[in-house]
């Protein structure tokens, strides 16, 4: 079998929590030196979280690489019917479905993510090659999703990073093509998965590409919300998916915050609101204007209430430490605002932190390049897959039309 993955490579392409990409702008060792040396914090320089979503993907690859389908389709299900997920928030299932597909589409990733080697010559043939070892269990919607993600991923490794008018066209067709394609996956196990959380944040996912209603972005994620209430991830990326440059705007993004958080208030109290606006202000700070600084402050109080979690606790001091003292903020309208905010979370967060996770601020130290909408024109000829584009076998072709350019919400 191939080695080119390694847990630490595997991390590379698994999940991608966040809609948007992320790009460095400023090393944090020193920030997150200073603030554990003033608030005499350890500096942990592991990661606990990372660790687990790589022992858990690595789950996958096991398993796909010894062809035991049927042992990754029954531990995703157990796992997705458990809500099973990371310290910090990440769902099991996912991570096992991306780590069974590695194999079939690392190599092509690997090219795409190199900037000094040719597109053209990318590896193909992965995902038919999956494809063709799921045949036998096309009526199984947790394999059915391994499909999913792995077209996902190599949909946005196409699509690579920065402004839409930045991609190449040929890229572009390759982003689009193969996220309808996997629309097409998922609309042949709809009747089967309205209980699924794994299946309704893979639907969310799709809005990077296809184009869709502001109601209908809504109704998907408060019904994936309303399943696993107690995954953060849904709402942050609901919040992002809410800014003016997707599918919404800073007043909806407010009402939708406000709106979450009573529907998710056993589980969260009212942190609900600062889920769903936390990483829209990574990637928008303007929303800013809109935000309401005490509740925000009391909605992180209520997290940090409800969950004794390190993780959340060192993202949230993160947030203010680090982001919210980004260039993003300096403006003379954000300036002030930003400094109100890091000073209440400051208090809230006075004595909950019990050790620095490093990576975690690493992360939040990354700038945000924002990928736009999926408003540039879609595929020629309505919509369908060109022909120069071949992803699947006919077999799939057969069970799923693709001519429809938006999610159904009603499966």
């Amino acid at each position: 079998m191939p080695s080119f993955f390694t847990p630490s490579r595997l991390l590379g392409i698994l999940p991608r929590p966040r809609p948007a990409a992320f790009a460095p702008v400023a090393p944090a060792a020193q920030v997150v030196a200073d603030y554990a040396k003033t608030h005499a914090l350890p500096l942990r320089h592991d990661g606990p979280d990372l660790q687990a979503q790589a022992a858990i993907a690595t789950r996958g690859l096991f398993l796909a690489r010894q062809e035991r389908w049927s042992d990754l389709s029954h531990e995703m299900k157990i796992a997705d019917r458990h809500l099973d997920r990371t310290l910090g928030g990440v769902a099991h299932a996912p991570l096992l479905a991306r780590g069974a597909a590695c194999d079939a589409i690392g190599p092509l990733l690997q090219v795409l993510a190199d900037p000094g080697l040719v597109a053209a010559h990318a590896p193909g043939g992965g995902i038919a090659a999956l494809q063709e070892a799921l045949e036998d269990f096309e009526d199984d919607f947790a394999l059915g999703l391994v499909l999913v993600y792995a077209l996902i991923e190599t949909g946005l490794a196409w699509r690579g990073q920065g402004w839409v008018s930045d991609v190449p066209q040929a890229h572009w067709q390759q982003f689009q093509a193969h996220f309808q394609q996997a629309q097409a996956v998922l609309a042949a196990h709809g009747q089967y998965t309205r209980n699924s959380a794994a299946y309704a944040a893979a639907r969310c996912a799709l809005f990077a590409a296809l184009p869709a209603r502001a109601d209908e972005v809504c109704t998907a994620y408060e019904w994936l919300i309303d399943l696993d209430p107690g995954n953060p991830h849904h709402m942050r990326n609901f919040g992002v998916h809410l800014l003016p440059r997707w599918f919404g705007d800073y007043d909806q993004l407010e009402a939708q915050a406000q709106r979450i958080a009573g529907r998710c208030a056993s589980v969260w109290g009212g942190g609900g609101y600062a889920w769903v606006y936390l990483d829209a202000l990574r990637h928008d700070p303007k929303a800013l204007t809109v935000l309401n600084v005490d509740r925000f402050t009391n909605a992180v109080q209520a997290i940090l209430d409800s969950a004794e979690n390190p993780h959340y606790a060192n993202d949230l001091a993160a947030f203010g430490a680090l982001t919210l003292a980004g260039p993003a903020y300096q403006s003379r309208l954000l300036r002030p605002m930003a400094q109100g905010l890091r000073q209440g979370l400051d208090a809230v967060l006075q004595g909950r932190l019990r050790e620095i996770h490093a990576p975690v601020w690493e992360q939040a130290a990354q700038a945000v390049v924002l990928p736009g909408t999926a408003a540039r024109p879609m595929i020629a000829d309505g919509g369908k897959i060109p022909t120069q584009v071949h992803l699947f076998q006919p077999s799939l072709r057969r069970r799923a039309e693709i001519s429809r350019l938006r999610p159904s919400l009603s499966a």
